[in-house]
């Protein structure tokens, strides 16, 4: 969780450090600074091909800006 007027990409590479540390698949990234919304990002921990692990970000493109 953060309160940041907007998510940087320090705070994705510190969830999928946390990802990877943990050994969780799923993370949530959720900022509550972003006026008027709330901003959430879930990120999910796949193989990549070369047998390290990626993290790729999901965004709700059904939500409105």
């Amino acid at each position: 969780m953060k309160a940041q007027r907007a998510i940087s990409p320090e705070h994705r590479a510190q969830v999928v450090n946390y990802l990877r540390a943990t050994g969780l698949e799923v993370g949530l990234l959720v900022n509550f600074g972003a006026s008027p919304r709330v901003e959430i990002e879930r990120f999910a921990l796949t193989p990549s091909v070369s047998s390290a692990f990626s993290a790729v970000p999901f965004t709700d493109a059904s939500q409105p800006n």
